[in-house]
């Protein structure tokens, strides 16, 4: 019985852990919340494009519960359809593809950035927030 307990208190700490993660990458990127508003005019990225954004760039491949979980929260009654993360992954790419930067789909597992992409990010972020 609380071997159930002992996993979805797992569960939510790595939920947690990868909140905490993006909320870094956030920083890390944007600076302030100022200057992530700034990116996101610049970009024309919505919130929900900056924070799938942000997902993939703290993690390898991303399922699309877990981007669920870092878009909406872990509350399952409030997330939209699941075909909305394919919709803002849809349209991110179109927004970063001006920029060389592709986002891959893993087939039956979810999204990627690669390692070039990243970097790719990173150095669009660094002169675009200069």
């Amino acid at each position: 019985m609380t071997g159930g307990t002992d996993t979805a208190a797992t569960l939510l700490d790595e939920v947690e852990i990868l909140r905490e993660r993006v909320r870094q990458l956030e920083q890390a990127l944007y600076g302030s919340a100022s200057r992530m508003e700034e990116y996101q005019h610049r970009l024309g990225l919505t919130v929900m494009q900056s924070r799938l954004l942000g997902a993939l760039m703290a993690r390898e491949v991303m399922g699309k519960e877990a981007l669920m979980i870092a878009l909406y929260g872990d509350r399952k009654q409030d997330w939209p359809d699941d075909k909305t993360i394919d919709i803002h992954a849809f349209n991110l790419r179109r927004k970063l593809a001006v920029h060389g930067v592709e986002i891959r789909t893993v087939r039956g597992i979810g999204y990627v950035l690669d390692d070039a992409a990243k970097d790719r990010v990173r150095r669009i972020v660094g002169a675009e927030a200069a």
